[in-house]
């Protein structure tokens, strides 16, 4: 009897154990430090989400056959192939009609389409335009197209994305952008603040440029910062559990790896060690 009891007594133990042990394992790896917030600015709504380890970043364009991926989904399915998992995604600047990136992409060291130089017509060409990436110190950085190409190794460079206009440039707003402007669209765009950290935008409501730019400088302290791109723009976030998708070009990606932490003691072990 005084066997049963001692068992008894145990037991309950063990199953908190192992449920502690199987609550460990699901939540290892989540942050409880919350990277995202919605900013009221100029009476507008936006959401902010800040990458402070820019190891953390990828790039999303094609799947290991050379398949386009297009969307979200599809990316956070390859991520989800390896160790890592997709936590956060935007669209990453402009592309053709057949989802080809406008300007320059490089994906992990490669150059897959080179820098735009030429002129045109549309957001992309109002020059200074610029590129957003992550050399391989992951060290981010935002700059302006010409200054990346005299200053610039390719070689050195892990992710990079060209889109346009800059939005700001070393602390200025880009020269074409009018305060009031009826100009009004959903914008996303990124830069980098003065602690060295990635910060992303996206709008809640249509905004002009002005606006979106000023945001950037006089809130997120962002010396410089690159428009991305304009209605099409969306963003996955699961810390706010903000589940958008469509059709892309290149994607930015935040990710995380989960890691499996071990049970400090065997629970077969203290089972049977209760029946002796």
């Amino acid at each position: 009897m005084a066997g049963r009891k001692q068992v008894a007594r145990i037991l309950p133990f063990v199953g908190f154990g192992l449920l502690l042990a199987i609550s460990v394992f699901v939540w290892a790896g989540k942050s409880t430090q919350s990277n995202s917030k919605t900013i009221q600015f100029k009476d507008q709504s936006f959401d902010v989400y800040t990458v402070k380890d820019a190891s953390n970043i990828v790039f999303g364009y094609t799947d290991s056959a050379g398949n386009q991926l297009r969307t979200f989904d599809k990316f956070k399915s390859h991520i989800g192939q390896s160790s890592f998992e997709l936590v956060f995604a935007v669209n990453g600047g402009m592309f053709t009609k057949s989802f080809e990136p406008l300007g320059l992409f490089i994906d992990k060291n490669i150059e897959v389409t080179p820098l735009k130089l030429d002129s045109g017509y549309g957001n992309f060409y109002l020059e200074p335009n610029g590129v957003f990436g992550v050399d391989v110190n992951r060290n981010p950085f935002v700059e302006q197209t010409k200054a990346f190409r005299a200053q610039r190794d390719k070689k050195s460079i892990k992710y990079a994305t060209q889109s346009g206009p800059m939005l700001v440039i070393n602390n200025n707003l880009h020269p074409v952008l009018n305060e009031g402007s009826k100009n009004l669209h959903i914008r996303n765009g990124v830069g980098v603040d003065k602690n060295g950290h990635i910060v992303f935008v996206i709008s809640n409501q249509k905004t002009n440029f002005f606006d979106f730019a000023s945001l950037f400088r006089d809130v997120l302290d962002c010396a410089n910062a690159l428009y991305l791109d304009g209605a099409i723009s969306k963003m996955y976030n699961q810390e706010i559990e903000r589940v958008e998708d469509g059709k892309f070009g290149v994607m930015i990606g935040v990710v995380k790896q989960q890691r499996r932490i071990g049970l400090p003691f065997s629970v077969q072990g203290l089972v049977h060690h209760s029946m002796d």
